[in-house]
Order: C-alpha cells, then structure tokens, then sequence
C-alpha cells in the first residue's frame, strides 16, 4: 500500500511529516499541573473556569509588568478553544494532560502545542481604561445571551456574580475589584447598582479583537501563558 511512488506513500509522507511537527510542539513542555484545566466549548461560554481564569491572571501578570496601574483582566469564553487535560474513554473522568511517549512528553506537562491548540486564535492584547459604569456595561453584554455564547466574560482581578433571570442590562448583581489574594480593593456593583463614582477609572488589559483600536497593543496572549504555566510547577 505504501510502496515507493504510489499514492500510499505520499499520504505516508505527508502524514509524516505532520506528525513530526506534532511531536516537536508537544515535547516543548512549559511546565507542569496537577489539574484539568477546563476549556471545553459549553463550559467556557456558561461559566467562569480555572483556564479562563488562568490565562486571564496570566494576561493580567503580563500587562502589570508593561504598565504597573492595570488592575482587570477580561476575555471572552469563545476565545479559548480547547482543554488543556485529557478524558478517561471508559469513565469520563476529567484528568491533567497524558504523556506523549513518542514526543517524550510526560504526564501532567504543558506543551506548547496544548497552548496553542487552546488558545488557537493567537490573540494579541491591548490597554484600555474603562469607567465604572462602562465595566458594568462590558459584563452586562458578557451575560445577555447566557447561556453558552461566546462573549462570556473570564476574567481576572475582579470578581462578580449575575442572576440570568433578570431583564438584559440587569444582571449583574455583584462587582468587586481584587488584588491577588482575593482580597476586595474597590466595590463597583452591589445588589445590582453601581456604587460610588460612576465615572471612576480602572486600566484594564483585554484581547485586541475586542477592544478599542486606538489602545495600547501589547505582545501575542499565546506567548503569555507561558508566564502562567510555570506558576503550576
């Protein structure tokens, strides 16, 4: 079937030389965790995920270390396109990634060919500052087709909660604003009204598809996990 000069043996070829490529990027390993990290399609776009919030942070870290006043993070669900983990066949228990005998991969790495198989789009990032009311506005869209669609916010540096059965525009019940431990800085939302100034300003970096283009650009989000994924050594 494979013989020399047959159809066989181009698609030999090809699929050869795909697998080499697949092999290299899943042998360069990042780092290492213990965990699932959740990024399959209706989860990312119903609820907040420990990948959504990992690469969000990740992003967050990296934009600190351009401008050191950012303080938010936001991403939409839709943007992350896969799992970074693998799935038991017989029980469907969600595990941390498998070893890739042939890539010399081992089990729980993080490749770069996971990163960029989740984070495909290769998003760069920007610097935007929002008003209080505007970063109600951005969440409120985030949740208005809730569920399962694409603009649900992950985010980082905030923390808020939503009630879908509420009119469109309206959602939003709670909004803080935290530092790294989880700890409340600045309280924007309660009981769904805006609290204190509405026109006080937060610097918040974000994916570029989805900001303002007269932002500041900042360097590709699929490089920034790599950040990230050290952290889970």
């Amino acid at each position: 079937a494979f013989a020399e000069g047959s159809k066989g043996e181009t698609v030999q070829d090809l699929t050869d030389a795909v697998q080499a490529v697949v092999n290299s990027k899943d042998g360069q390993v990042w780092g290492y965790g213990d965990v699932y990290l959740e990024g399959e399609r209706s989860i990312m776009r119903s609820q907040e995920t420990n990948l959504g919030n990992l690469t969000a942070d990740a992003n967050l870290a990296y934009a600190k270390s351009v401008d050191p006043t950012v303080v938010l993070s936001l991403k939409n669900g839709g943007g992350i396109r896969s799992q970074i983990g693998s799935i038991d066949p017989l029980t469907g228990e969600k595990k941390p990634t498998a070893a890739n005998p042939s890539s010399g991969k081992p089990a729980g790495g993080i490749s770069t060919l996971d990163i960029e198989d989740s984070l495909r789009f290769n998003n760069s990032l920007s610097l935007v500052t929002v008003t209080a009311s505007e970063l109600k506005a951005m969440l409120e869209h985030g949740v208005s087709s809730y569920p399962n669609q694409g603009r649900f916010p992950q985010v980082g540096g905030m923390a808020f909660s939503f009630d879908p059965s509420r009119p469109e525009g309206s959602r939003i019940v709670n909004l803080t604003i935290e530092d790294g431990n989880g700890k409340d800085l600045d309280l924007v939302v309660r009981n769904g009204v805006l609290y204190g100034d509405p026109n006080r300003t937060f610097r918040m970096v974000t994916l570029y598809f989805i900001a303002d283009r007269k932002s500041t650009r900042l360097n590709s989000s699929h490089l920034v996990i790599s950040y990230a994924v050290f952290c889970l050594k």
